[in-house]
């Protein structure tokens, strides 16, 4: 397996972890935030579980 899909599945692994840490919340918990330049999704009270998306 290649070190970039090593990372990635690690990555997901991670945020599951997170995910059922915070008492696996539904899509109703997720917060989003909008620019011109950036979408974040997070759920409120959970660090791990933040994604920032960068628009090109």
């Amino acid at each position: 397996m290649s070190a970039a899909r090593n990372e990635c599945s690690a990555m997901v692994e991670r945020t599951l972890v997170a995910w059922q840490d915070a008492g696996a919340p539904d899509i109703t918990e997720v917060r989003l935030h909008i620019t011109q330049e950036a979408h974040t999704y997070w759920i409120e009270g959970h660090p791990k579980l933040r994604w920032h998306h960068h628009l090109l």
